[in-house]
């Protein structure tokens, strides 16, 4: 979990209580490859990069499916009612809605992407099989095949990481 910093409660009755939860943020694939070769004495290969981001997503993940738990735990157990977004404002929400709109479809164009890379990895398999993983066509088809991961992982992450009620809660 991403590492908080709590202040004791002043003495007497509380009546409010603020609870800051903070994330880690999303970096797209090109980002991150650029940080870590930015980072490193020595060339990084590709494998390598996909190892590390993979690593980083199911980090990003694990942080949000907790802090999750932590929102429904505050609701069920201690009455959370209201739950507000850094820097959003009601000046904001023509805005805020709009992004809601654009995530919903997002999500559910996702589907066809994930039947688009179904079949180039069946592609890529056939031609594995018959010996033509060292030819043009190929290496084409895995950077087609790595480009759609890409944009996969970029949506599910923008997705999870869009406005809290771009995802219907599921508060059992």
């Amino acid at each position: 979990m991403v590492p908080t910093y709590l202040s004791p409660a002043p003495p007497g009755p509380v009546r409010h209580r603020i609870v800051r939860l903070a994330d880690w943020h999303f970096l797209p694939r090109d980002l991150f490859a650029a940080d870590i070769r930015d980072q490193a004495d020595e060339p990084v290969p590709d494998a390598e990069i996909d190892r590390l981001y993979a690593a980083f997503l199911s980090e990003v993940e694990a942080i949000q499916v907790e802090q999750k738990g932590i929102l429904r735990c505050l609701i069920e157990h201690h009455g959370l009612r209201n739950v507000f977004q850094e820097g959003l404002s009601r000046r904001d929400m023509p805005v805020y809605r709009a992004k809601l709109s654009v995530l919903r479809k997002l999500e559910a164009d996702m589907a066809g992407l994930r039947d688009e890379h179904a079949e180039v990895a069946r592609a890529l398999s056939g031609m594995k099989a018959a010996s033509q993983e060292g030819t043009a066509d190929y290496r084409e088809l895995a950077k087609v095949e790595r480009e759609i991961e890409d944009v996969l992982q970029t949506l599910e992450i923008g997705v999870e990481n869009g406005p809290a009620s771009a995802r219907p809660a599921n508060c059992t």
